[in-house]
Order: C-alpha cells, then structure tokens, then sequence
C-alpha cells in the first residue's frame, strides 16, 4: 500500500489534478451538497448532521468495496494497485491547492482585494464578497491545511 501512496502522490506532483466533471473528489462533494439539501430540513440538526455523514461515507464506501468486488471478475495482475494508485492520485490535489494559493498571493501582492476574494472564493467553502486581505490570508491557509489533512487520511 506504501507504493499506491507514493505513485499517487508523484502522479499528483507530476500533472497536477486533473479537471473534470467525473474526478471523483468534485462526484463526492456534489453527493455531498445533494444529502445537505435533504438532511438539513430535519428539525433537529445534529441529527441531520449525523444522517448526512452517515449516508455519505456509506454510499462513497459501498462504491469503493464494488469496485474491489469487480475485481475478481476482470482479473488483471496488479489491477487493484492500479486502481489504488489512480484513487490515491484523485485525492491529492496538492499541486492545484498550491496553485490557487499562488493565485491568490499573486493578488495580494498588487492590493487587488477584489481579485484575491474572487480567487480564494474558488477553493473555499464560505461567502468572500466582505473579506479583508487578513481574511482572505487566514482561509487560504485553513483550506490548504484542511486539504492536505483530507488528502492523507
């Protein structure tokens, strides 16, 4: 498993990610959005809260243990690895978030407020229209600590 890593991990450093509608991270975080519309109407939200994590790891583990299921009937020599690899590399995205956080630097650095909130608004989560350039600095940097986080575990 240690080399389904480290390929992922070079694959990442070496193309960076990949952008398209099907790249499994942008399905999971649609999935994600879908079960957020219908959990969150609950009255009690901690109990949406858990239904939505709930359902979500369920459904994004269900894939992944077909997937393996699929391989005993296409059987190739280091098919899961490959497949490993691929995932693993899907779930990087280290070089695109330093990317965009260049981006961003980049705005900075000419006082272009407008342009840096426009920028970081493409890998946060949160509303950027009224971010100062502090701000602006702190969610570039809670978002690529979080993705890394995500990345690696």
């Amino acid at each position: 498993m240690t080399i389904n890593i480290l390929l992922g991990f070079f694959l990442d450093r070496l193309f960076g990610d990949p952008d398209f509608p099907l790249h499994p991270v942008v399905l999971i975080g649609k999935l994600i959005s879908l079960l957020e519309r219908i959990f969150y109407k609950i009255r009690y939200r901690f109990l949406g809260g858990l239904l939505l994590a709930i359902t979500s790891i369920t459904i994004v583990l269900s894939i992944f243990i077909f997937i393996n299921y699929l391989k005993r009937f296409f059987y190739l020599p280091f098919s899961i690895n490959i497949i490993s690899v691929i995932f693993i590399y899907f779930l990087f995205c280290n070089k695109t978030l330093v990317k965009e956080a260049k981006a961003v630097y980049t705005f900075l650095l000419k006082d272009d407020i407008n342009g840096a909130r426009k920028q970081v608004g493409r890998v946060v989560g949160r509303d950027t229209v009224e971010l100062d350039k502090r701000a602006i600095i702190r969610a570039t940097i809670e978002t690529i600590a979080e993705n890394i986080v995500d990345g690696f575990t």
